[in-house]
């Protein structure tokens, strides 16, 4: 995957949640926009080819989905061979994706399901309604931290203020969930990815990673 591939996937990532979509869109539409995006992702990276891994990511994803209260869709979970993509994206299709450089990236399971939890909370919270004139469109453009993709800078604090009530909702999601019986089963499926990747060195932190304390 290429950095120009990189840096669709922080913008679909961000496009999951319209952040300057016509206000109060229905259902059908996000449906409809998270197909369209999911499929021109798996354009893009081609699925992880180890069961063992794909079979590991999506029981982690089940039980944070079994501890949503009502879930507004049916998920499913795919890991994508990537090398550069930083974090899971969830899709108001109902696909949740996550890169397997991600996979190599985490310290630990309970990592991971913050970022699946985080991602799930941009397609389970309510999407924000942004009011604006029809015919118009944003002239200045702000970058996104640690990205290269850029927002309209009218939506820079409606975009933070998404990511942190997205944070909020993983973290609280992935603290009510149990963790793998095998605690051997999460080493193991990093073994397992940074052999295929080939990635010998240590890996810098994902976004996830909570400091110690």
């Amino acid at each position: 995957m290429s950095m120009a591939s990189a840096g669709w996937w922080i913008a679909a990532s961000l496009l999951t949640t319209p952040v300057w979509a016509q206000a109060d869109p229905n259902a059908e539409k996000l449906h409809g926009l998270g197909r369209a995006l999911h499929q021109d992702m798996a354009k893009r990276a081609k699925p992880f080819d180890d069961a063992s891994v794909q079979a590991y990511v999506t029981a982690v994803g089940n039980r944070l989905v079994q501890q949503l209260n009502a879930p507004r869709r049916e998920y499913r979970f795919e890991v994508l061979n990537t090398s550069d993509a930083v974090a899971p994206v969830a899709f108001h299709d109902g696909a949740v994706v996550v890169p397997a450089a991600f996979l190599a990236r985490v310290a630990d399971e309970a990592e991971l399901a913050r970022g699946i939890a985080h991602a799930l909370g941009h397609t389970e919270l309510p999407p924000p309604v942004i009011q604006s004139r029809p015919g118009t469109i944003p002239l200045l453009f702000l970058s996104c931290d640690r990205t290269s993709v850029v927002v309209p800078i009218g939506m820079r604090p409606k975009q933070q203020a998404m990511e942190e009530d997205a944070s909020r909702f993983g973290d609280d999601l992935a603290q009510r969930t149990a963790a793998t019986p095998d605690p051997a089963a999460f080493t193991n499926m990093q073994q397992t990815v940074r052999e295929v990747l080939n990635i010998r060195a240590p890996q810098p932190p994902s976004l996830y990673r909570r400091a110690k304390q």
